[in-house]
């Protein structure tokens, strides 16, 4: 396993360690899941927006599109907010298509 320099290996960073890079159909996928948040306005929840995300990208099942919304999540442009058992989502940060590539390569 390749370490960085100076930098401790850890449940944030393992994934820089592995050369672990994102995938063009997830980038694209989290593009179509963002552009889907800001057009419904107000806060869902993972349920409604599975359901509305089926329309949009065909195929998407419960745990690719959490995942796909966690990633969002950590690059601060969707927020979570528990619930009870549910989470909701919302758009925390609006960005143009452009800023939305740059920040989903990195």
């Amino acid at each position: 396993m390749k370490k960085l320099k100076s930098e401790k290996i850890d449940s944030k960073n393992w994934w820089k360690v592995m050369g672990r890079r994102r995938l063009r159909s997830t980038i694209e996928r989290a593009k179509k899941i963002y552009r889907m948040l800001m057009e419904m306005k107000e806060e869902k929840s993972t349920s409604d927006i599975l359901m509305r995300a089926l329309t949009v990208v065909p195929n998407i099942d419960y745990a690719t599109l959490y995942q796909t919304l966690r990633l969002l999540r950590s690059k601060g442009l969707v927020e979570q907010i528990p619930k009870g058992r549910i989470s909701y989502w919302k758009v925390a940060r609006v960005v143009s298509d452009s800023e939305l590539e740059e920040i989903l390569s990195k």
